[in-house]
Order: structure tokens, then sequence, then C-alpha cells
């Protein structure tokens, strides 16, 4: 019963914040929308591995759909890839929002607030996975598109200076990180005369 409740609570929270997962008329639409509450609900409880794997799943009837939802695919991606993370899988986490974040960027564009924070997230396990060059490719981008979105010398783009300063250290680059945390530095200082 417990159960059944789930599943009818998150397809009534899918359908009031308008975020459809295929065409009513086809037949998985509601089978999706179960599996995924059912894989959110692994999530929360830790069990990671059942999450993973009812994500996937969704993934497999999403793709299957007359009627894909790009927006409900990069984020089932997202989801998955963080369960990923969560399990310390950073190279198929990596691919995984390497993909959704090819998704939202031909959905909402560049400069959209979605694309700028898995820029962040994809820059991050780059690091992690010793890929300084792209992470420092992926956070330039993502401070170009921060300062058309928030502006220059704003808080968002201070941690990327911080973030970008870390991938050029990682390059051998010390000088030019050097500069991008005194930017950053001074960016946050002047943030804080203004309070």
């Amino acid at each position: 019963m417990k159960k059944s409740l789930q599943v009818w609570l998150g397809v009534l929270l899918l359908s009031l914040i308008g975020c459809t997962t295929t065409n009513p008329d086809d037949p998985n639409a509601s089978e999706i929308v179960k599996i995924e509450t059912e894989a959110r609900g692994f999530a929360s409880e830790g069990k990671y591995a059942e999450g993973i794997a009812a994500y996937e799943q969704s993934l497999t009837w999403q793709a299957a759909t007359l009627h894909l939802n790009p927006s409900r695919f990069a984020n089932t991606e997202t989801q998955l890839a963080g369960l990923y993370y969560r399990q310390r899988d950073f190279a198929t986490a990596a691919r995984l929002y390497r993909h959704a974040l090819q998704l939202e960027i031909e959905r909402l564009g560049i400069q959209h607030p979605d694309v700028l924070g898995l820029m962040s997230i994809l820059a991050s396990l780059e690091l992690k996975l010793q890929h300084p060059e792209t992470a420092e490719r992926i956070l330039r981008l993502q401070l170009s598109g921060s300062e058309r979105v928030y502006g220059v010398d704003r808080r968002e783009s201070a941690t990327i200076f911080v973030n970008l300063a870390e991938a050029l250290d990682a390059q051998g680059k010390p000088a030019e990180a050097k500069k991008l945390r005194e930017k950053a530095q001074e960016i946050r200082h002047k943030l804080c005369d203004e309070c």
C-alpha cells in the first residue's frame, strides 16, 4: 500500500510541475514515472545500486518512446550520474553529465543557470579524473556564460576563478592560477564592502 501511494504522489507531483515524461498517449509514460519515483526512493534510502538500475531502466524506456522529452531524459541522466558519483564511479558519472549537458545546451542555450550548474559539476569531475585541460575548457565556457547571466565581478565569477585556478595548478601553471585566485579575492572583498 505504501509503495503505491508513493508512486501516485510521484505522478501527481510531476503533473503539478508540468514535467511530462513523454506523449501522454504513449503506453510507457506512466511506467516511466513509476520507475523514476522508485529510483528516487532508492536514492533517498541510500540504496544506490537499486536506484542506478531503476534510472537506467527509465532511460531505456524513454529512449524507446515515440516522443522523447529531452528535458526529462537529461534530468534522468543527471540523477543517474549523481548516484554513480556517490558510488565513486567518476568516469561513468562524467560520461552521463557530459551527455546531459549536451542535451541541455541544445535545449536551453549556454547561458541558462541549469547549464552553468552542470558545467560546474562536470568540471569538478574532470579534475577528479585528472583531466585538467578539459576542466579548464569547461570552466572558461562557464565563466563566459556566467558573466553574461550574472554580470562581471560577481560571486559566481569568483567561484569559477578559484576552480579555474585549481585546473591551471594541475597543469603546472601556478602564475596564472595565482592571478585568478587574487581576482577571486578582489571580487569577494568588493562584494563584502558593498554589504
